[in-house]
């Protein structure tokens, strides 16, 4: 009955006139509305099949021009606009996993290095005094806090999506002011090793009265209490600065174009003093260490402060190539205000939390003392390990024989 029906309206608004042009509207108008209503949720082959067999029949060849044309235009916006979403969507979520699996990684290897150089520098080192590891000693807590507490709080707050969207929310203001307080004192702890080592090689003989401990216990305590001072805006909620959580780094950072001169002073402050003072103390001391070994007699005590002296300029070479990256990303960002590009962005702030495990590598590889002490303990725990096991082998072996021995005094008695 329908096919007869279709055929019949077919054949009539094929005829011409002005019911040919009625229908052809009329069709055109009842088939949009039907696929208006029905496109949505008939999609792909069904849709197809539904508009080919009862819009082919009934509106003729002008109602399958229209509505092929409008079928057409409404499926290919749709279809542009769902899949553009949809592959946005898979490539942002892969990115993201990427993301997270490279500071996954990175938390863990900050982690394992510091706790190894921990071992090592609590221990008597050649080629280090006390003063020496007590900075060095400060250095490593600060690249493991960020291991412990900043990253795992960046990690939370991309895990909750309230945080996450949030802007100028409390818990970033929290973490930005932990962040810039550690790394902070990470810089400082470097600056001050190599001024430190610049005194005990340049003043030999005024360093035990310059140096004492109490003064590097003092120098110590201003690496740690001076960074909190200088960031403390940053911990104000609704303060003079401003912060939100970065999608492209997945972390909580400042918006230096929020207070640009608070940025510039912080950078002033921070950045270039502690990085004049490490490379001029530094490639000084890296000369000195290089014509002494071209000195044909070499006293204990030149051995031992080019044996700390080798270590620095390595150590500031990797400073400048975690840093100046983040450093360039916050003058950019405050003069513009405009940011990066995502994974330039995510690599620049990532960096500096890089220092604290490239900073391991330096010490261990660089440094002979380093690497003997950590074999020294290694090898004592792979004994302590055999030890460990030996004992409970015996353990196992009394036991079976143990319960060897009731059997046998059972089936004695029992006999």
């Amino acid at each position: 009955m329908f096919l007869g029906h279709s055929r019949l309206t077919g054949w009539n608004l094929s005829s011409g006139g002005k019911g040919g042009g009625i229908g052809a509207n009329v069709t055109g108008m009842g088939l949009a509305r039907a696929v208006g209503e029905a496109g949505v949720n008939v999609t792909g082959m069904g849709l197809a099949r539904a508009v080919g067999e009862a819009g082919a029949r009934a509106v003729g060849e002008a109602g399958v021009n229209v509505t092929g044309m409008g079928l057409a235009g409404a499926v290919g916006e749709a279809g542009v606009n769902v899949t553009g979403m949809g592959l946005a969507g898979a490539v942002g979520e892969a990115d993201d996993r990427l993301k997270l699996w490279i500071i996954g990684v990175l938390c863990v290897l900050i982690i394992l290095g510091n706790v190894a150089v921990l071992l090592v520098i609590s221990s008597p080192v050649s080629g280090w005094s006390r003063n020496s590891r007590l900075v060095l000693l400060s250095l490593t807590g600060a690249d493991a806090a960020l291991a412990l507490v900043v990253i795992p709080l960046n990690l939370y707050g991309n895990s909750v999506r309230q945080l996450r969207d949030q802007l100028d929310s409390p818990f970033c203001h929290m973490v930005v002011f932990l962040d810039a307080s550690i790394l902070t004192s990470s810089i400082y702890s470097l600056a001050t090793i190599s001024i430190e080592r610049y005194i005990a090689v340049f003043f030999p003989l005024r360093y035990s009265t310059v140096m004492t401990n109490g003064r590097v216990k003092a120098l110590i305590a201003l690496v740690w209490l001076l960074p909190p001072v200088l960031s403390f805006p940053i911990s104000i909620p609704r303060g003079i600065v401003k912060v939100y959580f970065s999608r492209a780094s997945l972390i909580c950072n400042l918006d230096f174009s929020s207070n640009v001169a608070y940025s510039l002073l912080l950078t002033a402050f921070i950045f270039f003093p502690c990085s004049l003072i490490m490379t001029l103390a530094n490639f000084r001391l890296w000369f000195v260490a290089r014509s002494q070994k071209n000195r044909f007699k070499v006293s204990r005590v030149s051995r031992r402060h080019d044996a700390a002296s080798r270590v620095l300029v390595p150590v500031v070479i990797v400073y400048y190539i975690c840093w100046s990256p983040c450093v360039c990303n916050m003058i950019y960002q405050a003069l513009t205000e405009q940011r990066a590009p995502e994974w330039l962005e995510f690599v620049a702030l990532w960096l500096p939390c890089g220092n604290g495990f490239f900073n391991c590598i330096v010490y261990f590889w660089l440094n002979r003392s380093f690497r003997k002490k950590f074999q020294e303990m290694g090898q004592n725990l792979c004994r302590l390990f055999g030890l460990l096991n030996l004992l409970k082998l015996a353990s196992y072996t009394c036991t079976i024989l143990e319960l060897s021995n009731a059997k046998n005094l059972r089936s004695l008695f029992l006999d």
